[in-house]
Parts: structure tokens; sequence; C-alpha cells
């Protein structure tokens, strides 16, 4: 803990509106606050008298004599809402006309001075939002925000900023314009004296433990914001500069935002993939249990890692730079439509080693993507199991890559790696009965999935390797959504049937209007007529076989006889 610090009883306008410039460190993490902690911070600011305790400020003025900033180490989510409020304020007393109040406002709450170089604001915002937030919140140009906003924080920034204007506006609407201004002139006050416990602190090695210890405490910072925090301690212990620092951590967040991956669930896959299983509960302290050669180096690998977990999402990858590259991103098209996670603790160790890895690594993607589809998509079973499954694959894999023996060997016993993971996942694909029951619920509603399942069956039946174009075909109804008169059936009685699996099958997308909700007769005529794609044309088979009959009776038959050919043929490991 810190040997020397300062706690005292202020206000917001003698801790913030002073003389003193503040900063958002780049340890801290990302303006977070929602739409009902902004709600509840108003309600609260106009439910009291003079003002309301918001709790600690921590800042540090290591470097105040030489920077003339101030850091801030706690309480820069509050510290950024309160401008965000005062901006709302100095706005509309600018709409109303009261240009006196509005720049009182912005000189002292906002702007800290005024000379040749521009204004220089009070506070100095977090690196990744400090050029929008001048621009747009602090310079009073609020108005082309929404034009701005790139990312979720900028975001989170101006709508924020646009409740306060919303809840101040309703206050002050059914006044004169003097009792407007009265209001607005009362609100300012209100949170100029609204109570905080402002501590100093003197050390910036201080700075990052009292930040880990206070948050470590609360439920505000996830295991990211206290890992990044860590790690920036860690680099700046070792003597190295953390100014780069900040732009590798942009970098993962952007590389997993864009897979829509957590980067707290990004972070835990890193550690099962190659060091052991941990909750991510104890993650953070497990971290820090464990010494690095180099927190650079962590923090370069964690990038690496994120940029290959990324890549697995949104296929950004050079397959064709690696053996089998285009048979190993087809099954990650799978993967992914079926929103199963886990198994991306061992893509990621397979994909990371993948150039020292046997050439038939592309069918263990195979064999995940199957009994993904099997275990998790249709049979709904239990996950935690199979993590802890591929965790343990996966730092076996690591293991043997770190012997010190010649690469055939290596290979060799990878290969039989392979062997037993497949194995192992075969033992514990569930029942046919289990996997039925599953089948029989997977419907329309579940578009991509059912699209994918079509998509496969017709793959299987292909005798050469053929893919699908995917964008050229669509799902067909054989028993119309919204069937006509000639089906003598009405929308409420096919409800619970028209969705299933045997009533659907794949069409082009030219013939796909042309078919519409026609009678069984002229639908089967012109898909006879138009189509390729053997699913169709067998289905087309069975009904004639079946005389044209086609109810619920044999959409249900069909639902059974397609969950059985998946199960057997198909996917089967």
């Amino acid at each position: 803990m810190p040997t020397k610090f300062e706690s005292r009883d202020q206000s917001v306008e003698e801790s913030l509106f002073s003389t003193v410039r503040f900063m958002v460190p780049q340890f801290q993490r990302p303006y977070s606050w929602s739409e009902d902690q902004t709600n509840d911070f108003w309600d609260d600011l106009i439910g009291e008298g003079t003002g309301f305790f918001i709790g600690q400020f921590i800042f540090n003025y290591e470097h105040f004599d030489t920077d003339g900033f101030v850091d801030i180490i706690d309480g820069q989510q509050r510290v950024t809402t309160i401008m965000l409020l005062c901006a709302a304020l100095r706005d509309t007393a600018k709409a109303i006309g009261d240009l006196e109040s509005s720049e009182i406002i912005q000189e002292r709450s906002i702007s800290a001075s005024k000379d040749f170089d521009g204004i220089k604001y009070r506070f100095v915002a977090s690196p990744s939002i400090k050029d929008f937030f001048e621009n747009t919140i602090q310079g009073g140009n609020v108005d082309i925000a929404l034009d701005l906003v790139q990312n979720d924080e900028q975001k989170n920034i101006v709508c924020n900023y646009l409740i306060f204007k919303r809840r101040i506006e309703e206050i002050i609407k059914p006044l004169q314009r003097d009792e407007k201004i009265s209001q607005i002139i009362n609100l300012f006050s209100k949170i100029r004296n609204t109570r905080v416990i402002s501590t100093k602190i003197f050390n910036e090695d201080d700075a990052f433990e009292i930040f880990e210890t206070v948050n470590a405490r609360g439920v505000e910072l996830s295991v990211a914001d206290l890992l990044k925090n860590y790690i920036f301690r860690k680099v700046k212990q070792e003597g190295g500069e953390i100014d780069d620092l900040q732009i590798r951590w942009t970098d993962i967040k952007e590389n997993l935002e864009e897979a829509e991956i957590e980067i707290t669930k990004f972070l835990r896959y890193y550690w099962l993939s190659r060091y052991s299983f941990i909750t991510e509960k104890k993650l953070f302290r497990e971290i820090k249990k464990k010494e690095f050669h180099s927190y650079r180096e962590l923090l370069g690998d964690l990038q690496k890692n994120s940029e290959i977990l990324g890549s697995l999402r949104t296929m950004n990858y050079e397959w064709d730079e690696i053996k089998n590259g285009e048979k190993i991103r087809l099954t990650l098209d799978g993967i992914k439509v079926m929103n199963v996670t886990q198994c991306y603790v061992l893509l990621l160790t397979l994909m990371r080693n993948i150039a020292d890895l046997p050439e038939n690594t592309w069918r263990v993607f195979q064999a995940i993507e199957r009994f993904n589809f099997l275990y998790h998509a249709i049979s709904k079973q239990p996950a935690n199991r199979i993590e802890k499954l591929y965790q343990g694959y996966s730092k076996t894999i690591e293991d043997v890559l770190a012997l010190e023996s010649d690469e055939t060997a290596k290979k060799e016993e990878i290969q039989h790696i392979y062997d037993n993971l497949i194995q192992e996942l075969k033992n514990i694909v569930p029942s046919f009965e289990v996997f039925l029951d599953g089948f029989r619920s997977l419907t329309y509603k579940k578009r991509e999935l059912a699209n994918y399942c079509l998509l496969k069956m017709e793959e299987a039946q292909e005798t050469e390797e053929k893919i699908i174009n995917s964008s050229r075909v669509n799902i067909e109804h054989i028993l119309p959504k919204n069937p006509g008169k000639d089906w003598g059936l009405l929308k409420k009685d096919i409800r619970k049937y028209v969705d299933k699996m045997g009533n659907l099958t794949l069409l082009g997308k030219k013939n796909n209007s042309r078919v519409g909700n026609k009678s069984i007769q002229e639908k089967i005529k012109i898909l006879e007529d138009s189509t390729e794609i053997k699913i169709t044309k067998e289905l087309i088979e069975r009904i004639k076989e079946g005389g044209f009959k086609w109810s619920e009776l044999q959409i249900n038959e069909r639902t059974d006889k397609m969950a059985e050919n998946s199960y057997n043929i198909v996917w089967k490991l």
C-alpha cells in the first residue's frame, strides 16, 4: 500500500473544478457507464438537498510538477460523467439564449485556461476517446458527435450526454425563461456541492497497486481491466516504457471485437490453451502467481493470439499458406454457425502451432465440427466437461512441442494424441435417441443452423468433393407457411410442424419465387423441372411415391429419416 497519501472530504468543485488539470492514464478501462447508471446518477443528484456523496476519487500527483497533470487512479467513470452533465447544462443554457450562464459553466467546470495554443481543458479523457471528447463534448460541438461515433466507448459518451440533456429539458420545459435559467444554475450548484473523498498519492507504483486493490474487491472491473493494469505496472518495473502498450492493448480489443469475442473470455481461453484449467473468477489471481520472463513479451503473445482467435471467427486468414487450409476454413464456418465456443481452447493451440503439426490436422478440426453438431448444437449436452477435455489436450500438445526431440518423433506423438482425442469424442457422443429428440426440435426459426444442416446433407450426397454456393440457394418450405386454398389447411393448423426440418429443402434463388404457395402437384412439377439439388430431387421422388400426400405425418417421418442420416452418415465421427 502507499507509504504516503492524503484524504479529504471535499466538494466536487474543490476536488475537480480547481486550477489542477486531470488526466485518465493509459491503463484505465474504457468509459462504460450504462443508461441505468446515468439515470441513477441523475436521480441521486436531484433527490438530495445541496449535495450528495459519490464515493472516493484517487489522484496521483507524482508528475504534477513536471507535466502539469494529475492522473485519475480511481473515479474516471464518475469524473467523465460529471463532465457530460456539465456540458449538457452548458448547452441547454445556450439553447434558451442564456449565453452568460453557458459561458460560466464552461469556464468553471470544463475549460481550465485559454491561450495562443487554444483552450486547455480541466479533464483530459482516456487516449482512446481524447480527441472525440475534446472536439464534441468539451468543445461544444455535440450536434456532430453522432456522425463521428466509431466505437462503443464513444457511443456511451454521446448516449449519456443525451440522457442528461433530455432530463434537464424535462425539468425546465414548463417554466418561464427566467425560471429556466434559475433551474439550470441550481442544477450546476448541485454538481459543485456534491461530496467526495479526495485521496492524493505521490508515487506511480503505488498508483498501480491501489488501483488494483480498490477495484479487485468490487464488481466493476473485469479480469481484462485488472490484467491490463498489472501488465503495465510490471513493464514499468522492468524499466520499459508503457506508451506503446496502450496501442497493443487496443489492437487486442479490436481483433476480438471484430470476431465478437469478449476480451475476458479470450484471456481465459489463452490461459487454458497454454497452462492450466481455471475458472474466470480465479483467473487473475492465477496469472499473478506465474512469473513471466518478460511482461512486454506476454502482451505481445496476447496480441498474436488475439489475431489467431479472431481469424478463427472472421476467417480473415491466409488459408492458402497452410496445408489443407481451405478444409480447415470450411469446418470453422460450420463451428461458427453453431455458436459453440469451448472448442476454441484447442483450436487456438492448433492454429498457433499449425506449421509444426501433422498434415492431417484438418481432420481434428473436422472431428470437432461434427462433435459440436451432435453434442452441442442438436443434443444440448453440458459444456463444462468438454471444455476441460479440450484444455487437457491443448496442454498435452504444447508439452510435446516443447520437448527437445526431432520433428518426426514429435509429429508421431501428436498423431497419437489426435487419435486419442477423436476416440474420446466418439465415446461421449450422445445416443441416437437423445440426438433424435434434439433434431425434432430444430426448426426454420434457427434459420442459419437449418441452412447449414441442409447444405451439409447435400454435400454428403455428392460423390466428388463439391461445395454448394450457399449464396445461390434458399430454404424452401414444401408445405407453405401460408398455404393456398388448394392445400385445405389454415395457417393456425400447421403452426406446430410447418417449420420442421422434414418440411424444408434447398432451392435455387431464381426458382424460389416461382413455387410460392402453389398446390403440392404444381410445386413438385416446378421443382422437378428446375432443380439439380440432390436432396430436393430425393424429396420429390418421396412425395410422388406417396401419392402427393404431404401433411404432418409425412413431415415427421422425413424429419426422423433426416435425423438418422445425420447421425449415422453426415456428421458421424
